[in-house]
């Protein structure tokens, strides 16, 4: 028997401060030029943990290992309430935090009878990494307030087990990252700068893990790993007090930049690997949960001037690579199954909890549970002693593991799950910008998961593979209600949400009496990307301020989705059975408005967008063989998208030159499924169902007036018609770790194909009013049977395109009341398209030797045609003219009136 525990705990907390009330360089005369003032803290830590045990007996072996390491770090810098602080130079507040951590529990256990081992990594960590300037702050150079955290888990566990007659062996890694990081002005702050302020914070997290167990005996060998990952973040930059509102510090390069990123990467895989004599048993399963929140804005009531720009940026990226390998072998018996699930910002359903519990009244309980109870064991108890380090150490252990317990994420509401990255003016507040005001929001997900499950057996073989992923996303950029924003050239709003998904399951198996195999492929998309002005805002409202020639106001929401989905099955034996299943559904709203009595002018144009691009391809297949070989598909693909632009209720619009309200949609789905059955008797189907519902408005809405006078070049818009067009799509860009031994991890780069619809446009000079909507759908149903006996294969697939394609002005809504220097060629045009592609090729192959071949195909009919012409056309067994085909004596044969030819006619 061995074991080894290896435990660390870091509790860190630094800081750099002007405290409140202090004042700094308030002397009167002249400083310097090079007057700097710079408050900085920097926390940097690096852990290594390992535990290893080796269990060798001549009879028995039992080993085990456990690595526990907590880290709790608090990283601020700032400038406190009501303190003055003066420089001629720059001021820069900056708060940076580095945390590298490694954790290894590995662990083999051998023996002549049986050896059992369990290897357990936990990582538990948190930290806060902030920047703030909470007083007076004026300086002739540069304001940079930084929050920057840079976080890197590695995380290994591994078990090896194997034993004359037994080997059993179980891996369970468990890691919770909860990160916050903030840079901002706050509530009593106040800044006067005469060259630019910048509000940034950036939070990067990274993830490398990987659990394996592996075990082998002379009669059986049980393996089993288990992960469970969550992730939660939070970054801010924001303003929530006043900027640059002494007018002697208005001077060229006076620029304000507000900008929020976040960069989330996991990589992960789980492996179990079981091989015996009579029985061998593989098992793995992956859980990752990823919510992360990235936001840019100016709260209410706060005031932020700039000579030339102020930028509000919110960024937030999410990478998940995700593998579950299981593999099993037993002279009589293999059985192998792999799971993983991955909620990319969404709720954990009860579907997904109930893959995630126990169903056995005897032996109840939950992955999130086991998790918890892991990560909270207090490995250190009285090993320390009772001094008074030992006592705080495990203070700081215990608070730290208890605050982060997960089970509140896997109960977390849909509102509290979601990804939500946000660039916006908060209600009530003021910007004025001499040139630029640039609003924008990008939230991207890329995620890769897949299972693989492979059993092979001398008797009896049993595979599956579960894939279960969940993106919920979302971007907003916005002018909140009553909030007063003006500048000289451009207002830009604009929203973008990315998502490409990956998602597949396949299960395999071979053996000599049965072979039973399934994979099931679960996706879900929800995403929003929106953009507005919102209801009684005010956009280039003040007087004072000079209108530039090439004023434009541009809101914009796009939103663009990539998923491919792929679930398969094979396996042979005497008797072969598989199946593949395949669920997918993507729901997404894309959104741009001017909200109920905003008021917005622009000396040049308007344009207020908001456009949709979804691609789905779908690939479910099973193929079975044996003397018995039965296999089959089924594929549910559910696209629902609502795309919008809309000027609403009492809005008061006027441009000197053009205004677009545009809505684009374009939906692509490719279903390809497939099932093959050959054996003695075979037997294969394929049912498909494929769903598209795509609403798509450009509106004017009631009461709402506009004056678009139609001067200048003109603005370009959709017309009917296009082309369709393939190109390649980066999934996973390549990446390459460094770890601190100098050797590297490399993930290679992932592309995928997808179809870009490229539209006809046109120019027009005044207000156009256009919505769009392309749906083009794919079916290719494929069954396929091959016996000596008998063979049966059939297809149903029932494909539905629902749409709603509206351009309107609404009753009582005014347009060009107010035309006093309108162009000759002003123009009003509200225009709607529509166009939809549907195909649909259903393949049913039946081959038969000596027996009979059975094709059923819902397209197909069976018919008698008779020497006068007469035709009797009707399904199977069924009577007309006294005419009907019955399948009898090994053949098809016609009874009745007329009695000639049967034939089968698509």
């Amino acid at each position: 028997m061995a074991g080894a525990v290896a435990v660390g705990v870091v509790s860190d907390t630094t800081k750099a401060y002007i405290d409140a009330g202090a004042k700094i360089n308030q002397a009167t005369g002249t400083a310097g030029n090079a007057q700097t003032v710079t408050v900085q803290a920097q926390g940097d830590t690096l852990s290594i943990d390992v535990a290893g045990g080796v269990a060798v007996g001549g009879s028995n072996a039992i080993g085990g290992s456990i690595d526990s390491l907590t880290l709790s770090k608090t990283t601020s810098a700032y400038i406190g309430q009501n303190a003055l602080v003066g420089a001629t130079g720059d001021v820069t507040v900056a708060a940076d935090q580095a945390t590298h951590a490694i954790s290894v529990a590995a662990n083999i256990a051998a023996a002549g009878n049986a050896g059992v081992g369990a290897s357990l990594s936990v990582l538990v960590a948190s930290s806060l990494t902030q920047a703030y300037i909470d007083g007076v702050v004026t300086t002739n150079g540069d304001i940079t307030l930084t929050a920057d955290s840079d976080t890197t888990f590695v995380q290994v566990a591994g078990q090896i087990s194997a034993g004359g007659s037994a080997g059993v062996g179980g891996a369970l890694g468990v890691s919770v990252l909860d990160n916050v990081t903030k840079a901002y002005i706050d509530s009593d702050g106040e800044t006067n700068v005469k060259g630019k302020t910048t509000i940034s914070a950036s939070g990067k997290e990274q993830e490398y893990a990987a659990v394996v167990a592996g075990a082998g005996g002379g009669s059986a060998g049980v393996a089993g790993s288990v992960r469970v990952g969550v992730h939660t973040s939070t970054t801010q930059a924001y303003v929530a007090g006043k900027v640059n509102q002494n007018a002697d510090y208005s001077l060229s390069g006076q620029n304000v930049d507000i900008d929020a990123d976040s960069f989330v990467r996991v990589v992960s895989v789980t492996g179990g690997l079981g091989g015996g004599g009579v029985a061998g048993i593989g098992a793995a399963a992956d859980v990752i949960v990823l919510r992360n929140n990235s936001n840019a804005f100016v709260s209410g009531g706060s005031v932020v001037s700039a000579h030339d720009d102020i930028s509000i940026s919110a960024t937030s990226e999410k990478q998940l690579l995700q593998l579950g390998v299981a593999g099993a072998a037993g002279g009589q018996v293999g059985v192998a199954g792999a799971l993983t699930v991955a909620f990319v910002g969404g709720i954990i359903d009860d579907d997904a909890k109930s893959r995630l519990s126990s169903n056995d009244d005897d032996n109840s309980g939950d992955t999130w549970s086991a998790a918890d109870t892991a990560t909270n064991k207090n490995l250190i108890g009285s090993a320390l002693g009772d001094r008074e380090e030992a006592t705080t150490a495990n203070t700081a252990a215990g608070a730290q593991r208890s605050k982060n317990q997960i089970t509140d994420d896997f109960n977390a509401t849909a509102e509290a799950s979601r990804n939500d990255t946000k660039a916006f003016v908060g209600q009530g507040a003021t910007l004025i910008a001499g040139q630029d005001v640039s609003i924008t929001s990008a939230d991207t997900s890329k995620v890769i998961a897949g299972t693989l499950a492979v059993a092979g057996s001398g008797g009896v073989s049993v595979g599956g593979g579960i894939t279960i992923t969940t993106v919920d996303s979302s971007a907003q950029s916005y002018i909140g209600n009553l909030a007063s924003v003006d500048a000289t050239r451009a207002v830009s709003i604009q929203a973008a949400s990315h998502d490409s998904v990956i998602n597949a399951a396949a299960a395999g198996g071979g053996a000599l009496y049965t072979a039973i195999n399934g994979s099931v492929a679960i996706t879900t998309l929800l995403s929003d990307a929106t953009a507005y002005i919102g209801d009684s805002a005010k956009v280039n409202q003040d007087e004072d301020i000079t209108d530039g020639a090439s004023q434009d106001v541009v809101i914009d929401a796009k939103s663009d989705s990539n998923v491919v989905t792929v679930s398969g099955a094979a396996g042979g034996a005497i008797v072969g059975i598989g199946a593949a299943a395949n669920v997918t559904t993507i729901a997404k709203q894309t959104n741009a408005w001017i909200g109920k009595n905003a008021k917005v002018d622009a000396a040049r144009n308007i344009t207020l967008d908001a456009s949709s691009d979804d691609n789905l391809v779908a690939v479910t297949v099973s193929v079975q063989g044996g003397l018995v070989g039965a296999g089959g598909t089924a594929a549910i693909n559910t696209i629902v998208s609502d795309t919008a632009a809309k000027v609403l209720e009492g809005a008061a619009i006027n441009a000197n030159g053009s205004m677009r309200v545009q809505a684009l949609s374009d939906v692509e789905l490719d279903d390809i499924s497939t099932s093959v059955a050959v054996g003695g008797a075979a037997l294969g189907g394929v049912v498909s169902v494929n769903t598209v519902s795509a609403t798509t408005e450009a509106t004017i809405a009631d009461g709402a007036k506009l004056n678009i006078l139609g001067n200048g070049s003109g603005i370009s818009i959709a017309a009917d018609g296009g082309s369709r067009s393939d190109s390649t799509e980066t999934a996973l860009a390549k990446t390459t770790q460094t770890n601190d031994d100098d050797s590297t991890l490399t993930v290679s780069a992932i592309d995928v194909d997808r179809s870009t619809l490229t539209r006809n446009s046109k120019t027009i000079t005044g207000l156009a009013v256009v919505a769009r909507s392309d749906q083009d759908v794919t079916a290719l149903p494929i069954s396929a049977g091959a016996s000596a006996a008998g063979a049966l294969s059939g297809v149903a697939t029932v494909n539905v395109i629902a749409g709603s394609t509206l351009a309107q002005i609404g009753t009582g809504a005014v347009i060009n009341a107010v035309n006093a220097g309108a162009s000759d060629n002003q123009d009003v045009l509200v225009a709607a398209y529509d166009s939809t592609d549907l195909s649909t090729v259903p393949v049913t192959v039946a081959v038969t030797g000596t027996g009979p071949a059975v094709k059923c195909c819902g397209c197909n009919q069976c018919y008698c045609q008779n020497p006068v012409g007469q035709n009797g056309r009707h399904g199977i067994g069924q009577r007309r003219h006294y005419s009907f085909c019955h399948f009898g004596s090994g053949s098809w044969q016609c009874f009745g009136k007329w009695r000639d030819k049967c034939a089968c006619r698509a």
